[in-house]
């Protein structure tokens, strides 16, 4: 089963746009994980970010047979994550 990536993000940010970009840019490296964005502008997204606790903004969330494995804040570069996802 695919790990799940989630990142949470308010699109008007800059450490948060700086982090989608890095992901976005790094998609073929990250075909083997599902990435699911959550918006603070789309209404649909913020039970997620009240489901899943998130106190910062951006927050990537890694889960693994629908259980977190990682927790990561603030903007992380595609060999940190490569790596932290690679280790779990």
């Amino acid at each position: 089963m695919k790990k799940k990536l989630m990142l949470f993000l308010n699109p008007a940010g800059a450490p948060c746009k700086a982090q989608e970009q890095i992901i976005d840019l790094n998609k073929d490296l990250l075909k083997d994980v599902d990435i699911i964005k959550a918006k603070t502008t789309v209404p649909e997204d913020m039970m997620l970010f009240v489901d899943n606790g998130i106190p910062y903004l951006p927050c990537i969330l890694v889960f693994e047979n629908d259980k977190e494995i990682l927790r990561l804040g603030g903007v992380h570069q595609i060999g940190e994550l490569l790596e932290k996802l690679g280790s779990k």
